[in-house]
Parts: C-alpha cells; structure tokens; sequence
C-alpha cells in the first residue's frame, strides 16, 4: 500500500493516535468491513508528538516502534503530518538534521 498509517481525529479534529494499514488488513479480516475505526485505532499518546520532538527521542517511545510511526500534532492537537521510522533512520543516517536541529515537521 501507499500509505502505512492513517491519523485518527475525534469529531473536533484533535487527533487521539493512528490506525496502520496493518490494524486495518487484521480488522477487516477478522471484524468485517463495517467495524469502526475508532475501534481498530491505537490510542497511545506515545504516537502522537509536536514539531519540536526532537527526533531521536522518538525513537525511545514504545508505542512509536511498535507502530513504526507517529502523527505530528500542532498546539491544538491536530494533525499536521506523519513520521515514520523510515523517516527518522533517513535523518540519523545523513548527518545534518533539518533545519529546527532534527525536530519533527509536519509533511
């Protein structure tokens, strides 16, 4: 699949973790199609960080490598985009972190 993970947003738009394409393919094998999302989600707020997480602190969260990404959140809790582990290898590996010293950006 294209996409390896999806946020999840209560009705306000905050996001309250993410859904991996994963979840989903289990989901829909072992639940149906009609099973909600919120129920598939992983609601761990070790996967959720602001633009200023460094990165290789995320890297010490759990939650983060077990679901091999995370949703970027602004100041109001909404998503404004998706790290994945590839993403933090990818920065690790080239030696000058992105501008802000190797923080999060919303992508």
């Amino acid at each position: 699949t294209a996409y390896g993970g999806f946020p999840v947003v209560e009705a306000d738009g905050t996001a309250v973790g993410l859904v991996t394409a994963e979840d989903l393919r289990t989901a829909f094998a072992t639940q149906g199609p009609g099973t909600p999302v919120g129920l598939v989600a992983r609601r761990d707020p070790g996967l959720l960080a602001e633009p200023a997480t460094p990165v290789a602190a995320m890297l010490d969260r759990p939650a983060f490598a077990a679901a091999g990404r995370a949703v970027v959140v602004d100041i109001r809790g909404r998503p404004v985009g998706l790290l994945s582990l590839t993403d933090v290898g990818r920065v690790l590996r080239s030696g000058s972190p992105r501008p802000g010293g190797a923080a999060l950006s919303g992508r």
